[in-house]
């Protein structure tokens, strides 16, 4: 999983330097950044790209080859550089911001107290990108980093697994969780597509994915589902993007899992409500996002959420959600 690079932004970059990118953020911002990553082999050519971000995303882009070495938030003293003393001189970091010729933060203000703590460490290696797109730019969140850069999205570099990985064709994974309750799709009609899919395709072996924070989404989902059903459940975002990568199809809310499913190659249905998806659209050769974009504008363009007990309007319907599975070309006649 090499970027293909872009040789001529790193001119005149002295070779075996090391770079480090601190990126603490839920999963679905994580995976965005992930082609941004990759381009950072091409910005600085022969240089070691090394990441700090959570313990499970450290370990997640370490095994998928992405960075070189990463290192987790937790446990790292970096925490005491939010502090108004920055730490000091003599609170031991590791990753210790010494051992970097470029560190990017990706921070929402700019002149945080992390940046001055570092800029005090290490001068002038510091170079702060936006966390998220604003509310005045509706850019999509992937092009974020390459936008503050200069740099040029390559499409080469989306994917991770698609190329190495057989499909199962039994194998049909479902996500009814989230990061937000407001972004969960009703159970009953995510039990009733399931329901309509496991007619056309009745091989399907469905396996339902139970994050930490995903038993009551998952119990609402099985009180309306009467199938046979596998659920899976892990602490380990590696183990998971294994057993997610031969899938013959992953069904998700607007989730960092269905970013990742999408972003593996795994043929991606995305259910969208509150949630802007010309912002936040999973990045991958076979995805489709189910929505109402006429209905309202996405609460997360507002930067407000309703807090009330009735679904979001730009939930689709299930017939909605149905057409676009068949325009994933899964099943025979079915396409675009």
């Amino acid at each position: 999983m090499q970027g293909s690079g872009m040789g001529s932004k790193g001119a005149g970059l002295k070779q075996g330097g090391r770079v480090l990118v601190r990126r603490v953020c839920g999963l679905g911002d994580l995976v965005l950044t992930i082609p941004w990553l990759m381009a950072l082999r091409g910005v600085h050519p022969g240089w070691s790209i090394h990441a700090l971000c959570s313990a499970q995303h450290a370990e997640f882009l370490k095994d998928m080859g992405i960075v070189h070495e990463a290192f987790p938030e937790e446990g790292s003293g970096w925490h005491h550089l939010f502090c108004a003393s920055g730490g000091g001189p003599t609170c031991k970091l590791r990753p210790d911001p010494s051992w970097y010729d470029q560190i990017y933060l990706f921070l929402s203000d700019p002149k945080a107290p992390l940046v001055l703590a570092l800029e005090k460490r290490v001068g002038k290696r510091v170079r702060v990108l936006p966390a998220r797109p604003s509310l005045s730019d509706p850019v999509h969140a992937s092009l974020v980093p390459f936008r503050a850069m200069g740099m040029e999205f390559q499409e080469d570099l989306v994917g991770l697994g698609s190329q190495r990985a057989e499909r199962s064709q039994e194998c049909f994974l479902a996500h009814p969780g989230s990061g937000s309750r407001l972004k969960n799709w009703p159970p009953e009609r995510f039990a009733s597509l399931m329901e309509r899919i496991s007619t056309a395709c009745p091989w399907a072996h469905w396996r339902v994915i139970q994050g930490p924070a995903d038993q009551e989404a998952v119990g609402q989902l099985c009180g309306f589902w009467k199938g046979p059903v596998e659920i899976l459940r892990t602490s380990s975002l590696s183990w998971l993007a294994r057993q997610m990568e031969g899938s013959f199809l992953f069904v998700g809310n607007d989730s960092g899992l269905t970013h990742l499913a999408a972003f593996l190659g795994v043929p991606t249905l995305a259910i969208f409500g509150p949630s802007d998806p010309d912002r936040w659209a999973p990045l991958g050769s076979r995805v489709q996002v189910a929505f109402r974009p006429e209905y309202c504008r996405p609460c997360h363009q507002a930067m407000e959420q309703p807090q009330c007990a009735q679904p979001c309007q730009r939930f689709p319907s299930v017939p909605e959600a149905w057409e676009r599975f068949l325009s994933l070309g899964l099943l025979p006649g079915s396409g675009p």
